[in-house]
């Protein structure tokens, strides 16, 4: 009789070995998915800060090309604007020399109410002006961009 009542508490033994060890082993394997998980989320903060650090790149450089071709054209509109030297309207002659930068619009504005028919030459200078920006603008390289 003996033998039948350790029978089962052998059983109750080696069954609880059994449930421990796969507590412990479905623990372990908890354990490592969460590693791994944490491995990818550091993964991901690491990416996302480097493409954070490019963006800011990205902009300081459209922020500099944008502020080089602005110079530039001012520069272009200048010296076209000093290649046309006179211009003869119904009120006399206007030197677009004497012109500065800030004042360009308004001094065209007063050109077109003074002179209406001289008017589509200066459009004609205008439009030039937009042509040259245009053609500046277009030669932003985009890939130096983007290779950052």
């Amino acid at each position: 009789m003996k033998n039948d009542f350790t029978k089962p508490s052998d059983d109750l033994s080696n069954l609880t070995k059994i449930m421990h060890k796969k507590l412990v082993q479905n623990d372990v394997n908890i354990r490592y998915e969460l590693l791994e998980a944490e491995k990818k989320l550091l993964s991901q903060i690491k990416q996302t800060r480097e493409l954070e650090r490019t963006l800011r790149d990205v902009k300081e450089i459209v922020v500099q090309d944008r502020n080089y071709f602005q110079n530039k054209i001012l520069n272009n509109c200048s010296s076209i604007i000093r290649k046309r030297t006179t211009f003869f309207g119904n009120s006399g002659s206007f030197t677009y020399s004497d012109m500065e930068r800030n004042s360009f619009t308004t001094e065209l504005e007063v050109i077109k109410d003074s002179t209406n028919t001289q008017w589509t030459g200066l459009e004609k200078y205008v439009n030039e002006l937009k042509d040259i920006h245009s053609k500046e603008a277009s030669k932003i390289n985009y890939s130096k961009i983007i290779s950052y």
